[in-house]
C-alpha cells in the first residue's frame, strides 16, 4: 500500500456526526428508558397471561394467582430487565404441576405442563414485538 493510504479517523467527512447518532441510538436503549422497560414488560405480561390461561385451575387458584411478571434492573447496571414467573409464595407446587413428580405411594404423577408451552406458544409475536419496537425506537433516537 502507498504511504498514507489510510486516513486518519478524523478526517473522514461526516465521522463524527455518525457517531453521534450511533451514541443518541445507545442512550435509548440503555439506562432507565422507560419505553424499553414498558416493552419488556409487556412481553412478560403476554408470557404470564399465557400461562394464567394454560395453568390447571385447582380448588385454591394460587397457581393462577402466583403467575408474575415484573420489571428490574439487571446485575449489570443501567441493563433493563423483565420476567414472566411463579410466585412460590403463592404458589409453592408449581413445580410439581409442571414437571410432574413421585406420589407418596411411589407412583409418579405425570406432569401437567403450562409454563413452558406458555413461552412457546407467544415466542414469535414476542420477537416480532421486539423487532418492531427496537426498529421504531432507532429510528426515532437517530432522527434527534
Amino acid at each position: 500500500m502507498p504511504k498514507g493510504a489510510w486516513t486518519r479517523y478524523s478526517e473522514i467527512e461526516g465521522l463524527g456526526e455518525c457517531l453521534k447518532k450511533f451514541q443518541q441510538i445507545e442512550n435509548a436503549f440503555g439506562g432507565r428508558s422507560e419505553r424499553l422497560l414498558g416493552v419488556l414488560l409487556r412481553n412478560a405480561q403476554l408470557i404470564r397471561d399465557t400461562a394464567k390461561s394454560l395453568a390447571p385451575s385447582g380448588p385454591t387458584g394460587n397457581l393462577r394467582r402466583g403467575q408474575v411478571a415484573k420489571t428490574y434492573m439487571y446485575q449489570i447496571p443501567d441493563s433493563p430487565a423483565a420476567f414472566a414467573a411463579i410466585d412460590y409464595r403463592i404458589a409453592p407446587h408449581a413445580h410439581l404441576l409442571e414437571f410432574g413428580h413421585l406420589a407418596r405411594d411411589g407412583g409418579h404423577v405425570p406432569a401437567v405442563p403450562f409454563f413452558r408451552p406458555a413461552v412457546d406458544a407467544v415466542r414469535n409475536t414476542i420477537f416480532m414485538n421486539m423487532k418492531r419496537e427496537m426498529q421504531t425506537m432507532i429510528m426515532q433516537a437517530a432522527k434527534k
